[in-house]
């Protein structure tokens, strides 16, 4: 059988078994829809990072060397207010209740510590007593006193250089009353511990911090038992705290909940709204008996695509949220195109089973290559090294094929069931009667306007392609954080209010391995490493932390006209050793060979952290010979910006492999160089006149974003190659001049297509209600790019293809 042939075999059988495709249909269904049951919810950074990079294995390492991100425990009023008996009480059971919290590792393993690290007003108090040496307990009010005096010193010196939050110098001892020390200087150890308090001692002294880093171990189930067990234990009555208004626990696991629980709810929200829309267009602009028929079979093509999904294993993200609304888009497409021409062919011919076989065998060829074009391009998405972004291109990919087969068969099915027993002239009637006619007579109007004004339209419309390629390169590319976020949640609102009292957003982290991190060659590149950034980068740096800060603030305290150069190797470990290990441990592996540098970041969007990140990493201070170091970012801060950077850094290469692969498509499919770039180019257009659209709307690019532009190849190609198989069929079969088959394919395919880039519209501008800005944003720019995609499709390709075909197509071979 030839290829040629298969259109006509393929109606014949939905002709003769519609009742078996229909019952196949139904079982299908049955079978799928568990699978949809089956979708869980992914929004880790390995959805958004190849598992590949290295920044996996060095935060893993990380994370076993200095705990997993921090959580915070959030206390608002006085440290005199805080810190009082009562109060130290239920603050120090609480981080002995923490500390000794374990998690079963299974019947062979044992326990693991839920807790690696805790730095609170009770650890600092617990140490300053144990280096003191004294009978004195460490809730004793007058040592409690001390060193909140010594912290109300050390926040007056507003130096950010400690390893706690300030370098403290010894002081003079202007209030010989106080009981720090006798003579000149402030007693070190109560220096040094007023130090370490001021770092937990925020926004002019109105909130207290307790800094846990859980263990590095723990998977995000225990992680997330983790806050709750801290919440419900500052939620119990005997554990109110007295004289202070509000304990809040902060943690970034908590916000990656939130994105999870989110996620449904939006796929849920969005598929209401989004067929309550489709609905009403539908109802309104296609004129056509069972005008909702298109709708359900495109509903039955979602079911089985995530059903699919479900079985095999491929998660919710964030970009899922789109694949729902894009997808009933694109698919309605195949629906309303097979529907719209069967209710053609059965208004001529009058007669259901010639309306049945003249439409699918006109229209799989054509609705074929479009749909193998919008494969081709989702497919290109593979080149992206995000698994986030190759899921959503397989996701799609799937959708819209299975969306093709099931309009193909089961609405063929359906509406040959329904009409195969109505006489030919009730049905012609009841055709006419649905029909308004208007709208093919509007279109017939656009199509003579445009046709008969090539050059001035092609001008334009070359013109604003090139302003667009243009505006392209000042596209920002903005990506927040917190924009990853469902905007209104709770946790949103504690992560920024942390944030303002904190006065930055969080710390970039990285991991330095050398033979000996606290060396003096180390400790000194340490310090010029500091000193650089926070030159580099004065406005956007709130802090940088190392274990030269450490040893810097140590020897202050000990003898404040030391520097760190003037330490030799042992003055290093002498001050080490007095140090203690809960501070030492946040910098300083236990065996001396990892260390931690992080610095502190204020508010600002995800690519000005990958500017910083990538200085950092690209401008580090000479060593001695000799002496050599690893290094790398690590934690969820750097894995944002990395994030970012692999899923925009490849935008332009992606659009360009997904055209070039639809040319070449194309080109095997037409035999002719001049249809193939017919639909090419013209697409080509779109994509500039999107990016001009952006930037004067003001839309900057995001992670989403970065496939707007294979999301309006794949649509704007579907919308040319439909128009131009009707054209093409008009010319060849009919005999009508070029001028005439346009005219005639834009009025009779152009309402399937105007209808369908409609419920497409509709399908995306679902997205702008998401309460994700990433989402929101994106919804935006995709409404904009498949409106352009209509425009270019009815009023730029028809006169660009007429002019040719009347004026040169003559003269050259037929196979061009």
């Amino acid at each position: 059988m030839g290829i040629e042939r298969i259109p006509g075999k393929l109606a014949i059988f939905v002709e003769r078994r519609p009742v078996w495709i229909i019952v196949v249909a139904v079982l299908i269904s049955l079978a799928l829809a568990p699978g949809n049951l089956r979708l869980e919810p992914e929004t880790g950074f390995d959805t958004m990072l190849p598992p590949h990079y290295d920044i996996f294995d060095d935060t893993e390492d990380y994370m076993d060397k200095f705990g997993a991100e921090t959580v915070i425990v959030l206390i608002e009023g006085q440290p005199e207010d805080i810190l009082t008996t009562e109060n130290l009480a239920i603050l120090g059971d609480f981080e002995e209740t923490m500390s000794n919290y374990t998690f079963d590792e299974g019947s062979s393993s044992g326990t693991k510590m839920a807790i690696h690290t805790i730095i609170s007003p009770v650890t600092i108090l617990k140490e300053t007593a144990r280096l003191k040496g004294s009978s004195i307990e460490w809730n004793d009010q007058e040592l409690v006193e001390k060193v909140i005096d010594a912290a109300h010193e050390a926040n007056l010196q507003d130096n950010n250089d400690s390893a706690f939050a300030g370098e403290t110098s010894g002081v003079e001892d202007e209030k010989p009353d106080n009981g720090l020390v006798e003579g000149v200087n402030v007693d070190p150890i109560i220096s040094q511990m007023g130090s370490a308090l001021n770092d937990l001692i925020i926004h002019n002294e109105t909130h207290m911090l307790i800094k846990v880093n859980p263990s590095g171990k723990l998977s995000y189930e225990e992680s997330l038992l983790v806050i709750e067990i801290m919440e419900g234990y500052f939620a119990e009555p005997s554990n109110q705290l007295t004289n202070v208004p509000e304990t809040k626990v902060i943690g970034e696991v908590e916000m990656i909940e939130s994105i999870t629980g989110a996620i449904s709810d939006n796929l849920r929200n969005l598929l209401g709204l989004c067929v309550a829309v489709m609905a009403v267009i539908l109802l309104i602009m296609f004129r056509v008996r069972w005008n909702l028929l298109s709708l359900f079979i495109v509903g039955i093509g979602a079911m089985w695509t995530f059903g699919i999904m479900g079985y095999m294993g491929v998660p919710l993200s964030m970009t899922s949220m789109a694949v729902l609304p894009i997808l009933i888009g694109i698919g309605i497409d195949y629906s309303i195109q097979f529907h719209n021409r069967y209710e053609e062919e059965a208004a001529r011919r009058r007669s259901v089973k010639r309306a049945i076989i003249a439409s699918i065998t006109q229209m799989f060829p054509v609705v074929g290559i479009a749909l193998v074009a919008t494969v081709i391009g989702f497919i290109t998405l593979f080149i992206s090294e995000v698994p986030m972004v190759q899921d959503f291109g397989v996701q799609l990919a799937v959708g819209v094929t299975v969306s093709y087969v099931v309009a193909l068969f089961l609405l063929h099915s359906i509406v040959y069931m329904t009409d195969r027993n109505r006489p030919p002239e009730k049905l012609a009637k009841a055709i006419k009667q649905t029909g308004t006619h208007h709208f093919e007579r509007a279109l017939s109007k656009v199509a003579k306007v445009s046709i008969n004004n090539p050059i001035p339209i092609v001008i334009l419309a070359v013109g604003l392609g090139i302003v667009g390629g243009i505006a392209d390169q000042w596209l920002p590319s903005k990506v927040d954080h917190e924009e990853m976020m469902p905007q209104g949640e709770d946790t949103l609102e504690d992560i920024q209010y942390l944030r303002d009292l904190t006065g930055y957003q969080g710390e970039l982290r990285f991991i330095v391995k050398a033979d000996d991190v606290t060396s003096p060659e180390i400790l000194l590149w340490f310090q010029e490493y500091e000193y650089a950034v926070k030159e580099e980068f004065p406005q956007e740096v709130a802090l940088v932390n190392s274990p030269a800060t450490l040893v810097r603030t140590a020897t202050k305290a000990t003898n404040p006209a030391n520097e760190l150069s003037d330490l030799d190797e042992e003055g290093i470990d002498m001050l080490l050793e007095r140090t203690p290990n809960v501070f030492k441990g946040q910098f300083i592996s236990t065996d001396e060979k990892v260390a931690s540098l992080s610095v502190g970041v204020k508010h600002m969007p995800v690519e000005d952290v990958q500017e910083i990140k990538e200085h950092v990493m690209k401008n580090p201070p000479n060593l001695p010979e000799g002496v050599s170091v690893e290094m790398g970012p690590v934690g969820n801060m750097a894995m944002g910006a990395e994030a970012v950077e692999a899923m925009v850094g490849k935008r332009v290469m992606m659009n360009g492999i997904c055209l070039a692969a639809i040319f070449v498509v194309l080109l095997f499919v037409y035999r002719r160089l001049t249809r193939a770039l017919a639909t090419v180019i013209p697409v080509g257009f779109v994509i500039g006149w999107s990016s001009l659209a952006l930037y004067l709307a003001g839309i900057p690019l995001n992670t989403m974003s970065a496939v707007l532009g294979v999301l309006i190849i794949g649509v704007g190609t579907e919308f040319i190659v439909l128009l131009l198989g009707r054209y093409e069929e008009e010319k060849n079969e009919t005999g009508a001049s070029p001028h005439d088959a346009m005219v005639v394919a834009i009025s009779q395919t152009g309402r399937a297509i105007v209808t369908t880039a409609m419920t497409t519209l509709g399908g995306f501008a679902v997205l702008i209600a998401s309460n994700f800005v990433l989402t929101r944003d994106f919804g935006i720019a995709t409404t904009l790019g498949v409106f352009l995609c209509l425009i270019n499709a009815i009023v730029v390709v028809p006169p660009m293809v007429v002019w040719w075909d009347e004026r040169v197509a003559k003269k050259l071979p037929k196979n061009l």
